[in-house]
């Protein structure tokens, strides 16, 4: 059963005026009421005599749930109906309240109408002898699918009523809801039935200190990591700012409007394009009421949608306990919430499940997880390298495959070797390694290896647990480095390749850079572009086939200048 108390400032009130709040509870209203005018007297009677704030907050039933008592300016209402997302588009709950003196709402207010999801606010303008003037109701306006956050003000995000009498109030409540939440399910069913119903609904957000075009660089990588995770882009919020702010790294401010674009946009997540400590995480999530995830956690719910043998799993949970580990203590919360999904079906950032069992693990437990993943890890290590010891012996030259995410190296590699590995538009579509033999024209025999696609800035933890993968580069003669040549930022994409081999080691083998996707061009435009990277450029297209022959005869020579070196 609900137990009714006063929420809010009580402190120099009277003990007749907290009973005569109290009494509000035994107030009843038609359900077809949003409110009457007897309540709108007693609450105005009741502020004007303590020169304070006061409020209600009902249910469709006509119930009031909570009497909210404030000072002369402000009026909060319970934290958790900010925090807590309600079940339904709105949060069943009607807010009434004294201005006192104003009838305007002020931004404060809009802002918590939007962050609990109330189904209507009314705010009553009370004269200084306590009787109710007029009055002005707010709610939010139904999602516009065409709005971006660029064109979103918080003020033409809701519907103000002009002043009224207080002997206008709505006779039609019941009517009126209903119809705002039809309102609200046309305003999203467009986009819900392009991408599914079970598709989570996400707000990006790029915030940095760089300049904007290269911001913009991240937003667009980032659209392609959460499309390729399985959400919906429901909104993009993008800032520059001189310095990130500690707490929620984009401003209260801009925070404030994150929260009502999630409310307008239906959203159930934010992915911000960095990474968040996890008290930032924590203040964030409280704040905006949906969950928070940042880069780090869609790139690792990518790999363990990709990771298909136990190597590759025992990677991808190595990698996700590394990363939570020191955030659990910002959080506040164990391992049981680490996967972060809504309810039973666990959206993207809740890593499908890899190490669910583990729920209640506390830090030292978790330590211990680490240490023996590590040990499972270093004889994963031990494994490989033995095989490839044996193909050193089998005097069999290794190729390897390398480049940026999602730039085609899966259709090349099948081309290549006549193979069949998995190919999807998504980034990080192959994470375990895949090696094949093939005879080249002049009957030599080669291996060719496909390996995990890089991708800029990637986290220590993800470079470092996937070591293993990335192993096979060790002791390839060749790298292949395949790139977009569609990709108008392809050349930061190769020196993010480039970087990263270099951070691990593993960029001695000569390298071929290889455009695919030349499909798309112009070769004749295209071939001084692509000679400013390297002197004697090959186009192929994995997907036509064109330049294949080519490429594997530039392979043919680079061998036996290696032999002859």
């Amino acid at each position: 059963m609900f137990i009714r108390k006063l929420f809010g400032n009580t402190t120099g009130l009277s003990p007749q005026h907290l009973a005569d709040a109290e009494k509000l509870f035994r107030r009843r209203l038609k359900q077809e009421q949003a409110a009457s005018l007897e309540l709108v007297r007693e609450l105005s009677e009741w502020s004007g005599e303590t020169k304070r704030r006061i409020g209600v907050l009902i249910d469709r039933r006509g119930r009031i749930l909570h009497v909210l008592l404030g000072d002369s300016t402000g009026l909060g209402v319970p934290p958790e109906l900010v925090r807590e997302r309600p079940a339904g588009r709105f949060r069943g709950l009607r807010w009434i309240a004294t201005g006192p003196y104003s009838d305007e709402p002020s931004e404060k207010d809009l802002t918590t109408l939007a962050r609990a999801r109330f189904d209507l606010y009314i705010q009553v303008a009370i004269t200084e002898d306590g009787r109710p003037w007029s009055f002005r109701e707010a709610h939010l306006k139904a999602p516009d699918s065409e709005a971006t956050e660029e064109s979103l003000s918080r003020r033409k995000s809701y519907v103000i009523s002009d002043p009224r009498s207080p002997r206008q109030l709505r006779n039609d409540f019941e009517e009126f809801i209903g119809a705002l939440e039809e309102e609200f399910e046309r305003g999203v069913s467009e986009t819900r039935s392009t991408r599914g119903e079970n598709s989570e609904r996400a707000i990006l957000v790029t915030v940095g200190v760089e300049s904007r075009r290269m911001l913009e660089r991240r937003e667009e990588e980032l659209k392609e990591l959460v499309s390729s995770a399985g959400a919906m882009i429901a909104g993009t919020v993008l800032q520059r700012r001189e310095a990130l702010h500690p707490k929620t790294l984009i401003g209260s401010g801009r925070a404030q409007e994150l929260a009502l674009l999630c409310v307008q946009k239906n959203a159930d997540l934010v992915v911000f394009s960095c990474d968040l400590t996890g008290t930032q995480a924590k203040a964030l999530e409280s704040f905006i009421g949906v969950r928070v995830l940042d880069r780090t956690q869609i790139i690792l719910d990518l790999f363990s949608q990709s990771a298909r043998s136990s190597g590759g799993k025992l990677q991808v949970e190595l990698a996700r306990l590394r990363y939570h580990l020191p955030r659990l203590a910002g959080r506040g919360e164990g391992l049981s919430q680490i996967g972060g999904g809504l309810g039973a079906n666990r959206g993207i950032g809740s890593n499908r499940g890899v190490g669910e069992t583990k729920l209640e693990l506390d830090r030292r437990a978790i330590r211990r997880r680490i240490e023996g993943l590590e040990k499972k890890y270093t004889k994963l290590l031990k494994r490989r390298n033995q095989k490839r010891q044996k193909r050193l012996k089998g005097q069999v030259d290794h190729i390897a495959l390398i480049g940026y995410t999602n730039i085609g190296k899966s259709t090349l590699f099948n081309r290549l070797t006549g193979a069949t590995v998995g190919t999807a538009d998504r980034l990080f579509a192959t994470l375990d390694p895949t090696v094949r033999r093939r005879t080249l024209p002049s009957q030599r025999r080669v291996v060719f290896s496909d390996t995990v696609g890089f991708i800029e800035e990637l986290p220590q933890d993800l470079a470092r647990a996937f070591g293993a993968t990335l192993e096979e580069l060790r002791d390839a003669k060749i790298r292949l480095h395949v790139v977009d040549a569609s990709a108008p930022d392809m050349h930061l994409k190769i020196r993010a390749v480039r970087e990263l081999l270099a951070e691990l080691e593993l960029d001695s083998a000569p390298e071929i850079i290889v455009f695919n996707k030349c499909d798309l061009i112009r070769s004749e435009n295209y071939l001084p572009l692509a000679r400013q990277i390297t002197e004697d450029p090959i186009l192929v297209s994995a997907i036509t086939g064109k330049g294949l022959d080519t490429l594997v005869a530039r392979i043919e020579q680079k061998l036996i200048d290696i032999d002859n070196a």
